[in-house]
């Protein structure tokens, strides 16, 4: 009886997988009226480029123009903190985090502003909370 009915289960379930084959695909058709991009733009010297405007952009769907209907630009400044790691352990790798640190500050926009801090021993603010041209705040 068991044999009958794991076959007679195998049998419907095959029937269904082939029925479904026959079938036309599940299609999804929905209209989005706003779609969200976000765009990075640097330089040459791969510098971000924070003055561009609405008009500075063409946006394209499948070789058709479209509208940009709402353009904002990311002005709100950051306040970052790098936090390195000194210990003895890493010493080795100190002109590296420095390199990394420099390329980071390189990479800033005018309105962010950054502080260095390490600990290993223990911990120190190295420096104050700074923007890229070296002004404090």
């Amino acid at each position: 009886m068991r044999t009958f009915s794991a076959l007679t289960i195998l049998s419907v379930g095959l029937l269904g997988v082939a029925w479904g084959f026959g079938q036309d695909p599940l299609a999804l058709h929905v209209d989005v009226s706003l779609v969200t991009l976000e765009v990075e733009v640097t330089d040459s010297a791969g510098r971000p480029v924070n003055t561009l405007k609405k008009e500075d952009f063409q946006v394209y769907e499948n070789g058709t123009l479209q509208d940009v209907r709402s353009f904002d630009s990311v002005e709100t400044p950051y306040n970052i903190l790098l936090l390195f790691d000194c210990s003895p352990s890493t010493e080795p790798d100190w002109p590296f985090l420095v390199e990394a640190m420099n390329r980071f500050r390189q990479m800033m926009r005018p309105q962010d502003r950054m502080e260095l801090a390490q600990f290993g021993s223990g911990f120190k603010v190295v420096s104050e909370m700074v923007q890229p041209g070296g002004t404090g705040h």
